[in-house]
């Protein structure tokens, strides 16, 4: 991480954390004295801005974290370099599953295939009674 980035997250983490001090301040100032609520604006958009509640903070703190440090997709620490067992082991794994998603995959098309012929073939036979049934009429 480059000294940028490093300060400007110190710094954001700081307000962050500044806001909350905020918030909790003016919180125990209203509950002291309950008949002097503060009207200006400013006073109301600052308390709202700095209400956060918990779900809130911990969402934001989660998108942070994917934000600053990324999933590994590549499932290992580098064993696929060095040639490592468990490495092949979850690669055996994976191709055991896509093996067995292809199979459900092609069933999956085949019965639907089927299905489509047993209704074109319903609906000929349909039209073949009509066609009939209209030429034995005349």
């Amino acid at each position: 991480m480059d000294k940028a980035m490093r300060g400007t997250l110190i710094f954001l983490c700081s307000l962050f954390v500044l806001q909350f001090v905020l918030a909790e301040r003016l919180t125990v100032a209203d509950d002291r004295h309950p008949e002097q609520k503060p009207r200006s604006i400013i006073h109301q958009i600052m308390s709202s801005a700095l209400s956060f509640n918990r779900e809130k903070l911990a969402a934001l703190a989660c998108q942070a974290h994917a934000y600053f440090f990324p999933p590994n997709l590549e499932g290992g620490s580098g064993d696929f370099e060095k040639g490592g067992g468990e490495a092949k082991e979850v690669g055996e794994k994976v191709g055991e599953a896509v093996t067995k998603s292809l199979e459900k995959g092609k069933s999956a098309v085949e019965d639907s295939a089927r299905y489509a012929a047993e209704m074109a073939d319903a609906s000929a036979r349909k039209a073949a009674e009509k066609v009939k049934k209209t030429l034995s009429e005349l």
